[in-house]
């Protein structure tokens, strides 16, 4: 038996925070419009922004609340973490 694999697993970096985050939560739609607003889409795009809690504090309408769980998302799906 042969097994063939036809694409290449993407690399975590590659992935949109749409299909990273739990579409299921209260704070979803609100943290994909204000990562919007920012030109963030991936979690690459995340990381190469270098943003800081109090930087996504300045982002208009994404509140401590969506922060907080967006964060904890990112942590616990992607390993990714700010100060």
């Amino acid at each position: 038996l042969e097994i063939y694999i036809s694409e290449k697993p993407e690399p975590m970096e590659d992935v949109e925070l749409y299909d990273l985050l739990d579409g299921n939560d209260k704070n979803f739609v609100r943290t994909l419009n204000c990562m919007r607003q920012v030109d963030v889409n991936t979690l690459s795009e995340f990381i190469a922004k270098n943003f800081t809690r109090r930087d996504l504090m300045q982002i208009r309408n994404f509140g401590k609340k969506s922060i907080d769980w967006m964060l904890e998302e990112l942590k616990v799906k992607a390993g990714v973490e700010i100060e």
